[in-house]
Protein backbone atom coordinates (compact mmCIF):
# COMPACT_ATOMS: atom_id res chain seq x y z
CA UNK A 1 0.00 0.00 0.00
CA UNK A 2 1.36 3.41 -0.91
CA UNK A 3 1.70 6.25 1.59
CA UNK A 4 -1.18 8.11 -0.06
CA UNK A 5 -3.41 5.02 0.13
CA UNK A 6 -2.45 4.46 3.79
CA UNK A 7 -3.30 8.12 4.61
CA UNK A 8 -6.64 7.87 2.82
CA UNK A 9 -7.48 4.64 4.69
CA UNK A 10 -6.61 6.27 8.04
CA UNK A 11 -8.78 9.31 7.27
CA UNK A 12 -11.70 7.06 6.19
CA UNK A 13 -11.34 5.02 9.40
CA UNK A 14 -11.32 8.21 11.48
CA UNK A 15 -14.38 9.52 9.60
CA UNK A 16 -16.15 6.17 10.10
CA UNK A 17 -15.53 6.31 13.86
CA UNK A 18 -16.63 9.95 14.01
CA UNK A 19 -19.77 9.18 11.98
CA UNK A 20 -20.55 6.16 14.16
CA UNK A 21 -20.06 8.31 17.26
CA UNK A 22 -22.31 11.05 15.90
CA UNK A 23 -24.95 8.56 14.81
CA UNK A 24 -24.72 6.77 18.17
CA UNK A 25 -25.04 10.08 20.04
CA UNK A 26 -27.96 11.03 17.82
CA UNK A 27 -29.66 7.69 18.47
CA UNK A 28 -29.09 7.99 22.22
CA UNK A 29 -30.65 11.45 22.15
CA UNK A 30 -33.60 10.04 20.19
CA UNK A 31 -34.32 7.06 22.47
CA UNK A 32 -35.93 9.14 25.27
CA UNK A 33 -38.05 10.95 22.68
CA UNK A 34 -39.19 7.63 21.22
CA UNK A 35 -39.97 6.33 24.70
CA UNK A 36 -42.16 9.38 25.31
CA UNK A 37 -44.04 8.76 22.07
CA UNK A 38 -44.94 5.20 23.10
CA UNK A 39 -46.35 4.63 26.58
CA UNK A 40 -44.92 2.08 28.98
CA UNK A 41 -46.50 -1.28 29.56
CA UNK A 42 -49.73 -1.01 31.58
CA UNK A 43 -48.28 -3.40 34.15
CA UNK A 44 -45.46 -0.93 34.80
CA UNK A 45 -47.53 2.27 34.71
CA UNK A 46 -50.27 0.82 36.94
CA UNK A 47 -48.17 -1.45 39.17
CA UNK A 48 -49.51 0.36 42.25
CA UNK A 49 -52.97 -1.10 41.76
CA UNK A 50 -52.09 -4.79 41.33
CA UNK A 51 -53.70 -6.69 44.19
CA UNK A 52 -56.89 -6.78 46.26
CA UNK A 53 -58.74 -3.73 47.54
CA UNK A 54 -61.81 -3.19 49.75
CA UNK A 55 -63.80 -0.15 50.70
CA UNK A 56 -67.08 1.64 50.19
CA UNK A 57 -68.67 4.14 47.92
CA UNK A 58 -71.81 5.66 46.53
CA UNK A 59 -73.39 6.26 43.16
CA UNK A 60 -76.42 8.11 41.81
CA UNK A 61 -78.83 5.60 40.28
CA UNK A 62 -81.21 6.04 37.35
CA UNK A 63 -83.89 7.42 39.65
CA UNK A 64 -81.33 10.03 40.82
CA UNK A 65 -81.15 8.45 44.25
CA UNK A 66 -77.85 8.06 46.09
CA UNK A 67 -77.04 4.40 46.67
CA UNK A 68 -74.18 3.31 48.93
CA UNK A 69 -72.21 0.11 48.47
CA UNK A 70 -69.33 -1.92 49.84
CA UNK A 71 -66.83 -2.47 47.07
CA UNK A 72 -64.19 -5.09 46.30
CA UNK A 73 -61.67 -4.55 43.53
CA UNK A 74 -58.98 -6.83 42.20
CA UNK A 75 -56.33 -5.84 39.67
CA UNK A 76 -54.20 -8.47 37.95
CA UNK A 77 -51.42 -8.43 35.40
CA UNK A 78 -52.23 -10.05 32.09
CA UNK A 79 -50.10 -11.03 29.10
CA UNK A 80 -46.81 -10.57 30.93
CA UNK A 81 -47.59 -6.99 31.96
CA UNK A 82 -48.98 -5.90 28.58
CA UNK A 83 -52.44 -5.65 30.17
CA UNK A 84 -54.07 -4.97 33.52
CA UNK A 85 -57.37 -6.71 34.25
CA UNK A 86 -59.75 -5.08 36.75
CA UNK A 87 -62.63 -6.81 38.53
CA UNK A 88 -64.92 -4.56 40.57
CA UNK A 89 -67.98 -5.55 42.58
CA UNK A 90 -70.08 -3.45 44.90
CA UNK A 91 -72.94 -4.59 47.11
CA UNK A 92 -75.53 -2.69 49.10
CA UNK A 93 -74.19 -2.73 52.67
CA UNK A 94 -75.77 -4.64 55.56
CA UNK A 95 -78.46 -2.59 57.29
CA UNK A 96 -79.53 -0.92 54.05
CA UNK A 97 -82.95 -1.54 52.54
CA UNK A 98 -81.62 -3.79 49.77
CA UNK A 99 -78.59 -5.33 51.55
CA UNK A 100 -76.46 -7.63 49.43
CA UNK A 101 -77.78 -6.46 46.06
CA UNK A 102 -75.21 -5.52 43.41
CA UNK A 103 -74.59 -1.78 43.35
CA UNK A 104 -71.52 -1.70 41.13
CA UNK A 105 -70.13 -4.47 38.97
CA UNK A 106 -67.70 -3.95 36.12
CA UNK A 107 -64.67 -5.54 34.49
CA UNK A 108 -61.98 -3.62 32.68
CA UNK A 109 -59.03 -4.57 30.48
CA UNK A 110 -56.36 -1.91 30.17
CA UNK A 111 -53.91 -2.25 27.28
CA UNK A 112 -51.52 -0.10 25.30
CA UNK A 113 -52.21 1.40 21.89
CA UNK A 114 -49.98 3.36 19.52
CA UNK A 115 -51.39 6.59 20.97
CA UNK A 116 -51.57 5.74 24.67
CA UNK A 117 -53.74 3.47 26.77
CA UNK A 118 -57.19 2.02 26.21
CA UNK A 119 -59.65 0.39 28.58
CA UNK A 120 -62.43 -1.94 27.55
CA UNK A 121 -65.13 -1.68 30.17
CA UNK A 122 -67.91 -4.25 30.55
CA UNK A 123 -70.74 -3.60 33.03
CA UNK A 124 -73.13 -5.90 34.87
CA UNK A 125 -75.81 -4.89 32.36
CA UNK A 126 -73.65 -6.29 29.54
CA UNK A 127 -72.69 -2.92 28.07
CA UNK A 128 -69.14 -2.67 26.78
CA UNK A 129 -67.15 0.23 25.51
CA UNK A 130 -63.54 0.91 24.53
CA UNK A 131 -62.30 4.20 25.94
CA UNK A 132 -59.06 6.12 25.81
CA UNK A 133 -57.38 6.24 29.19
CA UNK A 134 -54.86 8.75 30.47
CA UNK A 135 -52.24 7.81 33.03
CA UNK A 136 -51.71 10.68 35.48
CA UNK A 137 -49.03 11.28 38.12
CA UNK A 138 -51.30 9.88 40.82
CA UNK A 139 -53.52 7.44 38.90
CA UNK A 140 -55.57 7.55 35.71
CA UNK A 141 -58.67 9.08 34.10
CA UNK A 142 -61.15 8.19 31.36
CA UNK A 143 -64.57 9.12 29.94
CA UNK A 144 -67.50 6.98 28.84
CA UNK A 145 -69.64 8.36 26.03
CA UNK A 146 -73.40 8.35 26.51
CA UNK A 147 -73.96 9.43 22.92
CA UNK A 148 -76.46 12.29 22.66
CA UNK A 149 -77.04 12.06 26.44
CA UNK A 150 -73.58 13.32 27.44
CA UNK A 151 -70.69 11.45 29.05
CA UNK A 152 -69.36 10.08 32.33
CA UNK A 153 -65.91 11.29 33.45
CA UNK A 154 -63.88 9.25 35.93
CA UNK A 155 -60.64 9.93 37.76
CA UNK A 156 -58.72 7.55 40.01
CA UNK A 157 -55.84 8.42 42.30
CA UNK A 158 -53.76 6.61 44.89
CA UNK A 159 -51.66 7.60 47.86
CA UNK A 160 -50.31 5.61 50.81
CA UNK A 161 -52.29 2.43 50.07
CA UNK A 162 -55.58 4.27 49.42
CA UNK A 163 -57.30 4.27 46.02
CA UNK A 164 -59.96 6.94 45.50
CA UNK A 165 -62.12 7.23 42.43
CA UNK A 166 -64.64 9.88 41.45
CA UNK A 167 -67.16 10.06 38.65
CA UNK A 168 -69.28 12.81 37.19
CA UNK A 169 -72.15 12.91 34.74
CA UNK A 170 -71.61 15.63 32.14
CA UNK A 171 -74.64 16.81 30.16
CA UNK A 172 -74.44 17.44 26.40
CA UNK A 173 -74.19 21.15 27.27
CA UNK A 174 -71.05 20.44 29.36
CA UNK A 175 -72.38 20.89 32.92
CA UNK A 176 -70.90 18.14 35.14
CA UNK A 177 -72.35 16.79 38.39
CA UNK A 178 -70.71 14.20 40.72
CA UNK A 179 -72.40 10.80 40.48
CA UNK A 180 -69.85 8.27 41.80
CA UNK A 181 -67.27 7.95 44.57
CA UNK A 182 -65.35 5.08 46.10
CA UNK A 183 -62.50 4.82 48.57
CA UNK A 184 -60.53 1.59 48.77
CA UNK A 185 -57.69 0.33 50.92
CA UNK A 186 -55.24 -2.37 49.93
CA UNK A 187 -55.97 -5.65 51.73
CA UNK A 188 -53.20 -7.95 50.47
Amino acid sequence: MTGASQGLLERMTTLSWLSAGLIGTSLLATVPALAQDRPGRPGESLAWMIGHWEGSGWMIDRERQRQTFDVFEEARLGSGGEAVILFGEGFTPAGAGRAGEPGHNATGLISRTADGYEMRSVTIEGHSQDVAMTITETGFSWSLSLGPHGRLDYEASHENGVWEETGAYCSPEGACQPNFYMRLERVD
